[in-house]
């Protein structure tokens, strides 16, 4: 009876003159990159397009077959497309009551090349035809995408040749040394305030009250000429001038004498020097000036008293804060060096006499950084202290290869992934990708050996909103892609479901929005302190509940409600116990080991964020990119985990070239020949080898955080070790100036200080050198 009933089913419509006969294209079709394209498929049949009962296209993939485009019940179900051909097939609409199925696929990309079939059903009978979309070539996208690729990769080896893979001791010539000089004296004393230049015959100098425009001293023509009220007050040493000392003396100070003071000078109308010098209250100076001092050359501390100091007995004591050390005593008419410093230091002993106890410290190295304090003392009392920062600053060619570095490989390695979506990336993948690139440099900056050279505004941005504007953009470029992914999914939901995750998606936002406001607060407007105070407090509240409501926004949007319990129940308990103020309460009221502290604070955070992780990846199971949104996911929350250490303990991030270097050019030339590989794999197979390119980036920003995250936990013990092996490299590469300086030196006590020769000895030196100024032995 079976084989009757199916016998009737075939053998009838033939009897009744009805076929179903589907033709497609014979020979292969081209199309280039970008170009759209038509697949044929022809419907030859007695039947009308209305009994049509389903068309579909479909490609033939490894392990099956992926649906194209949809034609069921006389309607294009577009939603049914797989998600690489969503909005970028259609049906000709007027074509189709002509039996006419043919397919456009616009904007055509490599993977897309392989056989297509196209299958009809329609009253029991089914046909299909194939139409080959053949291998195709590199358009001029392409062939764009390798030239930035190859430019990022190139711009970046070629900038960090020149500023580390060049010789050491070039790269060292061209340092900027910014003095921080501090000093205190009292109403009725004096105060010289330093200005030290290159001499020259067509100089103009000119000495300003910076708050008031107020002309103090003025020196053009070798004239000098002074505001009256400072009428036989300011005046030059005038004795100095010819060395380049254009420091202002000013005499029997006054309540009125507070302020800014600054100094300029000039040089065919061009400003070749400038300083500022803040006199405060109870004239206690803080004085900063910039100068060109390359190193191996001499520059002068300045150190000046009271030139009524004249006693025979003083003691002048200069010492060095870190690590804590003597530099240069003088005391009984005899001069003492520490051993790192000799034949490199000496005093002015001529000048003494003038309140003038400087210190020239002669061939500068790039360890000399840091501060020192000169004592005065009489009858071992201290009458008088002054305080210099030394500090080595890039030279502007540097400083801008430096900026380079930082900025135009990853431009361009985001204006590679902009063109990368275009014509072949998906929208997670390349949107992810450009974010990070965008975002980048941020990151980079904060780790940079030189972050500290910036001032004001941007300094203070760089070292504490720089890895948290990060985090917050690019949390907020996650969730949207992730957004997108969930509407596209909408038949999937309930209503309750799909408010939920609206709901939750828009809570994000504003949360996010929360910190942009602060931030933008912070480097345009100018806010109350009150204010600020609110935008601070609803930041941090914002940073501690946006994990868990990121994790169950992932949950709701990929189908696994079930297991917000665990966000609600257990992620929060988790979440404070890494947000505590660890510094605070466990170190100083507590008194725990650092060591330990810090070793048990990230072994929980590791802990955590694998949790996290996991649960993230449960999440996204059944999604076919889950690799490549895992590895996000796992990049955030490394970051989030650096951005609880800067609030939950005292750090100074201890910046190493080596994994600065990594981070700016490794993994630019990693991720640049991946992208090229990827993008040639592609054209010539139709498939990459990676798949999802976040698989790699984000893997190698995870690996570069992660190296920043251990210095800044280790840092107490990272530094003191790399300072040892720094101090064990120099000892041995200059034994022979050891072993020559053993002939004269005689090392004296525990403290390593070496007696030096007698004064007069110490005179003749100085007589060489009789002005305070380190450009005389430049020039």
């Amino acid at each position: 009876m079976e084989l009757l009933m199916l016998f009737f089913v075939a053998v009838i419509p033939v009897i009744s003159g009805e076929h179903l006969k589907v033709s497609g294209s014979h020979k292969p079709v081209s199309a280039s990159v970008g170009e759209d394209v038509t697949l044929n498929c022809s419907v030859d049949s007695h039947i009308t397009p209305e009994h049509i009962e389903e068309v579909s296209w479909k490609k033939k993939v490894k392990g099956g077959n992926i649906v194209v485009l949809l034609y069921q019940n006389n309607e294009t179900l577009s939603d049914s497309s797989d998600e690489r051909y969503r909005d970028r097939v259609e049906f000709f609409t007027a074509e189709i009551p002509k039996g006419n199925f043919s397919l456009r696929l616009k904007s055509v990309r490599t993977e897309d090349k392989g056989v297509y079939m196209c299958q009809v059903f329609a009253g029991g009978l089914s046909a299909n035809a194939t139409v080959v979309l053949k291998r195709l070539g590199f358009s001029v996208s392409h062939v764009l995408v390798l030239i930035l690729c190859i430019s990022a990769s190139g711009s970046a080896l070629l900038l960090c040749f020149l500023i580390y893979c060049r010789s050491h001791d070039k790269i060292n010539a061209k340092g900027f040394l910014v003095q921080h000089y501090h000093n205190q004296n009292f109403l009725g004393s004096s105060m010289v305030l330093p200005c030290y230049c290159i001499p020259s015959e067509s100089l103009k100098v000119e000495w300003r009250r910076t708050d008031s425009e107020t002309l103090v001293l003025l020196y053009q023509n070798g004239q000098e000429s002074r505001q009256q009220d400072y009428h036989d007050r300011a005046h030059f040493i005038t004795d100095q001038i010819q060395h380049g000392n254009f420091s202002l003396c000013l005499e029997n100070l006054t309540a009125k004498d507070e302020g800014e003071y600054s100094c300029r000078v000039y040089s065919d109308q061009d400003c070749v020097y400038s300083s500022e010098t803040n006199l405060t209250m109870w004239f206690e100076v803080e004085q900063s000036c910039e100068m060109l001092v390359p190193l191996g050359s001499s520059v002068v501390l300045p150190c000046y008293a009271d030139k009524h100091l004249k006693d025979k007995s003083l003691k002048v004591e200069w010492r060095r804060k870190d690590p804590e050390k003597l530099v240069h005593l003088y005391q009984d008419g005899k001069s003492q060096q520490q051993k790192d410093y000799c034949d490199r230091v000496n005093f002015f002993t001529n000048q003494f006499q003038h309140g003038n106890f400087s210190l020239c410290l002669d061939n500068l190295r790039a360890e000399d950084a840091g501060q020192y304090t000169c004592t005065v003392y009489r009858n071992q009392t201290s009458v008088f202290s002054s305080e210099t920062n030394l500090e080595l600053k890039l030279q502007d060619t540097v400083f801008r290869l430096q900026m380079y570095l930082i900025f135009c490989p990853n431009m361009i390695m985001f204006f590679s992934f902009v063109l990368w979506g275009v014509i072949e990336g998906s929208l997670n993948e390349s949107a992810s990708c450009c974010a990070l690139y965008f975002l980048r440099p941020l990151m980079l900056l904060w780790a940079a050996p030189y972050a500290h050279d910036f001032t004001g505004k941007t300094d203070k941005f760089i070292q504490k909103s720089s890895y948290d504007t990060e985090y917050i953009v690019l949390s907020t470029v996650f969730y949207s892609v992730l957004f997108k992914s969930a509407l596209d999914k909408n038949l999937n939901y309930t209503g309750v479901e799909g408010v939920t995750i609206i709901f939750l998606f828009v809570i994000i936002l504003l949360l996010n929005l929360i910190y942009i406001v602060l931030l933008l607060a912070r480097l345009i407007w100018k806010i109350s302190k009150q204010i600020n105070t609110i935008f601070r407090v609803l930041a941090r509240i914002s940073f501690d509940i946006l994990p868990s409501l990121q994790f169950l926004l992932l949950f709701f949007a990929f189908g696994s409600a079930r297991s917000g319990f665990i966000t609600v129940a257990v992620l929060p308990v988790f979440l404070t116990l890494t947000r505590y103020d660890w510094d605070h309460t466990c170190g100083k009221k507590m008194h725990c080991s650092l060591l330990l502290m810090r070793s048990v604070w990230f072994m929980l955070m590791l802990l955590v964020n694998a949790i996290m992780v996991y649960f993230y990846t449960i999440a996204l199971g059944t999604e076919k990119d889950r690799i490549g949104w895992a590895c996000m996911i796992a990049f955030l929350q490394l970051l989030w985990a650096l951005i609880n250490f800067t609030w939950s303990f005292e750090w100074d991030l201890h910046s190493i070239v080596l994994v600065y270097v990594f981070g700016s050019v490794g993994i630019v030339l990693l991720n640049s020949v991946t992208l090229m590989t990827e993008l040639i794999f592609k054209t010539i197979n139709g498939e990459g080898v990676v798949g999802d390119l976040r698989v790699v980036v984000f893997t190698s920003e995870f690996i570069f955080t992660l190296f920043l995250l251990v210095l800044l936990v280790f840092e107490p013990w990272i530094k003191p070790c790399l300072q040892s092996c720094k101090k064990a490299i120099r000892s041995s590469q200059t034994p022979a100036a050891r072993l020559q300086n053993q002939d004269y030196q005689n090392v004296a006590g525990s403290d390593e200080i070496e007696m030096q020769t007698p004064l007069n000895k110490q005179n003749q030196t100085a007589g060489r050198r009789e002005a305070p100024d380190s450009v005389v032995s430049q020039a």
